[in-house]
């Protein structure tokens, strides 16, 4: 996948991620299982599941972070490419350079 490539994708997490839709969908599923995990707080094989599903939710939610973060730094890896090309240009531009 290409720089650009990493950085749309990573523009797209971060608005999924800063959406306020999403914030309250992820804040509704902690609250949720943490009531379950209160409510079957007795049945081993209960919270072992409630505790899988917290892991799965976790895992979305850390995909998108993850994506998020690779496209920053795939747009800081941009930037210092282009900056070091403009550098070259403007030294081409000297004579005797």
């Amino acid at each position: 996948m290409s720089l650009n490539d990493e950085v749309q994708r990573g523009q797209w997490a971060t608005q999924i991620l800063e959406n306020s839709l999403w914030q309250e969908a992820i804040a509704h599923i902690d609250a949720s299982l943490l009531e379950k995990m209160r409510e079957h707080h007795s049945d081993p094989r209960a919270c072992q599941e409630i505790a899988l599903t917290k892991k799965v939710a976790d895992l979305i939610f850390a995909f998108f972070a993850d994506v998020r973060d690779t496209g920053k730094l795939a747009q800081i890896q941009l930037n210092t490419e282009r900056e070091a090309e403009e550098r070259k240009t403007r030294l081409r531009a000297i004579p005797g350079a």
